[in-house]
This record gives C-alpha cells, sequence and structure tokens, in this order.
C-alpha cells in the first residue's frame, strides 16, 4: 500500500506560523457548529488502496448530499451552500484514513437534523467507514487540531462559508 501522507513527527517555524494563519482565516469563514470526524476505509471491495485523491472525490460527495438535505436543489442551482471546512488524515502510522471537518448549516437546520443528515450522507457515500464522531462545534481548538495535520492537508476546493438567501 503506497503511503501518500506520510505522518510527521514535528514541524518547521514556518509550518507552525502557517499552521496558526490557517486556524485564524478558518475562524473567520464560518459561524461553525458542528465537528466532524469521518473514517475512511483503507481498501475497497476492488481492493483499491485509499490515497488522497479517493478523499477529495469522497468528500465531494458527501458535502454534496449535505447541501442537498440542508439546502434543497433549488438553493444549490442558485449557488448556495453549507459552511465546511475539511483536512485529510492518514493517522500515526498511515494506516487510518479519516477526515477532520467543520459544518455549518442554515438556522432552520437544528443540530439532531444536522446529526441524521451527516449519518444519512456517510451511508450514501463510498469510502467512508462506520466510525464517525459528531460533537457540536465548542471553540478554536478544534481548528487547531485539524490544522495539526499540515497546512497542505485541508481540502481548499470544498472549504466554503456558509451561503444562503437567509430564509428557511
Amino acid at each position: 500500500m503506497p503511503i501518500l501522507f506520510a505522518p510527521r513527527l514535528g514541524f518547521s517555524h514556518q509550518e507552525l506560523i502557517a499552521r496558526k494563519e490557517m486556524t485564524r482565516w478558518l475562524e473567520t469563514i464560518a459561524p461553525w457548529n458542528a465537528a466532524v470526524t469521518l473514517t475512511f476505509q483503507r481498501f475497497n471491495s476492488f481492493g483499491h488502496s485509499f490515497n488522497e485523491l479517493i478523499g477529495i472525490q469522497t468528500l465531494t460527495h458527501f458535502k454534496k448530499i449535505l447541501n442537498q438535505k440542508c439546502l434543497g436543489k433549488s438553493r444549490m442551482e442558485r449557488g448556495q451552500s453549507i459552511g465546511f471546512a475539511a483536512v485529510i488524515g492518514s493517522g500515526d502510522y498511515a494506516t487510518s484514513p479519516h477526515a477532520h471537518m467543520c459544518i455549518t448549516t442554515p438556522p432552520w437546520v437544528s443540530f439532531e437534523d444536522l446529526i441524521d443528515i451527516i449519518e444519512y450522507a456517510a451511508r450514501r457515500t463510498d469510502w467512508i467507514n462506520e466510525h464517525r464522531r459528531i460533537v457540536p462545534y465548542r471553540d478554536p481548538g478544534w481548528l487547531q487540531y485539524m490544522t495539526d495535520h499540515g497546512t497542505n492537508n485541508l481540502v481548499l476546493e470544498l472549504t466554503s462559508p456558509l451561503q444562503t438567501d437567509k430564509t428557511g
């Protein structure tokens, strides 16, 4: 199995500064209301191993389902989106592929509803394992934990603030 994201033991001074800047930026783009961890399968039923590209494709599909369930198709067609930020990690020995996320939804989606939506989206997305953790977002410590995976592991193409027309 190729190791695409190898664990690192330390960060250079420049990387520490970049992590702090990334954390501050993530704090400003959305009023986060959920902190989520999803685990991925290491291999699919065809024996293909998980890699970063598969992780990005998996999270793209996952976010699309969240948008559909939280906002509806017509709002999505108008370019509206939930707030979303994710990093992909591999675990201490590159054997536990996973993603850490922050999610924010419109006010008409309760946290309890969001849990159900996340569970539904995870079941409908290939590569996502059964183990997941969904808790209310409490403070920037979660963002710092996310950026501990390295700023290059942030999936920038999926990072977005909450964009709605503010009506329920």
